[in-house]
């Protein structure tokens, strides 16, 4: 189930980048308000991908899963999340000099969000909270 589960948020995230079109911002913006939205619409699946039901480590101890599959777990995801963080910095939107370093970064805030909105879902978010999370840890120029 949870490999299905990232198989499902993979798709995702492909198809909120296909339609945004040819501008990288926007299409790291889809890919991000993709995976908030996955985590929004499918609260119970996000919560067993990211450990609170399902543990990887014990899985993996238990004989239940590989270790090759439990690292796989999720890089599918943050591969799309890296493709489109590294076509802004070559289109000189984004000033990362750390590609890898900055998708993880951008993926532990969008997580952190997520989450944030799940367990306290009548917290009064201001308007904007994802995009400044993008902005900030995508590194993004203003246009």
């Amino acid at each position: 189930m949870v490999q299905q589960a990232f198989a499902e948020l993979t798709e995702q995230l492909t198809e909120g980048r296909a339609a945004a079109g040819s501008d990288p911002v926007a299409r790291l913006r889809a890919v991000s308000g993709a995976y908030l939205q996955f985590a929004q619409r499918r609260p119970q699946r996000y919560r067993v991908m990211f450990g609170g039901v399902w543990d990887a480590t014990g899985a993996v101890q238990a004989a239940t899963v590989s270790q090759a599959d439990a690292t796989a777990l999720g890089q599918a995801e943050l591969a799309v999340l890296a493709d489109a963080l590294h076509d802004c910095v070559a289109a000189g939107r984004s000033r990362s000099t750390d590609a890898f370093g900055d998708t993880v970064a951008l993926w532990v805030g969008l997580h952190g969000l997520a989450h944030q909105r799940a367990v306290i879902p009548n917290f009064p978010w201001p308007a904007g909270t994802a995009d400044r999370v993008v902005e900030r840890l995508a590194l993004l120029d203003p246009p």
